[in-house]
């Protein structure tokens, strides 16, 4: 999946590639699509082979590889990342060959034969929603931090006032304030 951000999350899968693959095609597949693509991040579930997996290919050089450590279980992380599916964030293509198979998958988890397809899609949902959590936490951080390098007088961004800078005198009324 791949994604942009505007106003809101969105997520769009440009391509599936399903195969039930041995360890080394594994690896090789990860390396060709890699290739083909050229993405961003990607996103390896840190368990089992996953694990070797990682290390393997970032030994390689690949800077582009993530782990994932799922948190909970399958169905309840495709529960936590339902919404933005609902409410129309997520968007396939109209045709694809892999679009029909797709869809069954996600429409019959968590009863359905396989889930490995509607699995990787909670995950790499979960790992974006992650990821907008961090940059909204790292900017209320940042003002936090700011706060107090201003509270301590040590502000590049907003330094201190001069000496002859007006202030307000204690004794002056606040709007909206209450004695």
């Amino acid at each position: 999946m791949s994604s942009s951000r505007a106003k809101r999350l969105e997520c769009y899968a440009h391509h599936v590639f399903r195969k039930r693959l041995d360890y080394p095609d594994l690896k090789r597949a990860v390396l060709d699509q890699a290739e083909a693509f050229r993405p961003e991040v990607i996103l390896i579930e840190d368990k089992a082979s996953g694990t070797q997996l990682i290390q393997e290919l970032v030994s390689k050089g690949m800077h582009a590889i993530q782990k994932y450590e799922p948190t909970m279980d399958k169905t309840m992380r495709m529960h936590s990342v339902t919404t933005p599916i609902e409410n129309g964030f997520v968007h396939l293509p109209d045709r694809a060959a892999w679009l029909g198979d797709y869809l069954h998958e996600l429409a019959s988890f968590p009863k359905g034969k396989y889930d490995d397809q509607a699995d990787s899609t909670s995950q790499a949902l979960d790992w974006y929603k992650q990821q907008s959590m961090n940059q909204v936490l790292g900017v209320v951080e940042l003002v936090k931090a700011e706060a107090a390098r201003i509270r301590a007088g040590t502000s590049t961004l907003f330094p201190p006032p001069p000496e002859d800078f007006p202030t307000i005198p204690e004794s002056m009324p606040v709007l909206g304030a209450t004695a």
